[in-house]
């Protein structure tokens, strides 16, 4: 399957020339020409079945290397998708939760108060388990980060110990040499490696160049005046 075209086809990648002139901002605060919608992959069987299937074939792999326990779910996509590798794998599942103004590890350090009354994370640990995120894509991995700390919090509060094993995602998002800050991370596809199947499923030229160029150096396209040329030429880009 040509999988990162057929996101594309759906509207699962999403462009500021075809989509949303503005772009969008990614939990990082950082802005991107270009989204990924993929909480809305368990709509499309075909590609919620070839995800869960990639994700199980990444877990097997690092099961024959390491011990892995459990699987965690990273809220929101990652839930379904981790829920489908489980059932595969015969392995456990635990979940995070997600809370509305707690988007990086610095929110969660400031405001843990509003764990109180409910777990970090839903699911049950025994002492020294070995335990592997599942997500659909990641970026600069800050929300792996906030996942990965609401495990260790909540290890915390129940005063057991538990391990990370890494992180496994459908797609890699990040740009060339990017190491995800430590976070183990193996990918069913990347990004950078297979953007121009775009082409082939009604994508421009444009497009395709300013992902690649996004890729290479997203701190380039923070700049006012680079996003303010993007908005301007997104009709124009559509008949490219």
């Amino acid at each position: 399957m040509n999988f990162i075209g057929e996101l594309y086809s759906r509207r699962l990648i999403r462009t500021w020339a075809r989509d949303q002139a503005k772009g969008w901002e990614l939990t990082s605060g950082a802005w991107s020409p270009f989204y990924f919608m993929f909480r809305h992959v368990t709509f499309y069987p075909d590609l919620f079945e070839y995800s869960v299937q990639a994700l199980f074939r990444l877990v097997e792999k690092m099961r024959e290397e390491s011990t892995v326990d459990v699987l965690v779910g990273v809220a929101s996509t990652g839930i379904p998708l981790a829920s489908g590798v489980a059932l595969r794998a015969q392995l456990p599942l635990a979940y995070t939760r997600k809370v509305v103004g707690i988007r990086t590890v610095a929110d969660l350090a400031a405001d843990s108060a509003a764990w109180g009354q409910h777990s970090a994370v839903e699911g049950l640990f025994d002492d020294g388990m070995r335990y592997l995120l599942i997500d659909d894509v990641i970026t600069g991995g800050a929300s792996k980060n906030l996942a990965r700390r609401q495990v260790e919090f909540e290890a915390e509060r129940r005063d057991i110990q538990v391990h990370f094993a890494g992180t496994a995602v459908v797609v890699d998002r990040g740009f060339p040499g990017h190491d995800h800050s430590g976070l183990g991370v193996v990918a069913a596809h990347r990004l950078y490696d297979e953007v121009e199947q775009i082409y082939s499923f009604g994508g421009t030229k444009a497009e395709v160049s300013i992902i690649r160029r996004y890729l290479e150096n997203p701190n380039a396209f923070q700049d006012a005046a680079v996003k303010a040329e993007l908005v301007g030429t997104a009709k124009r880009v559509t008949l490219d």
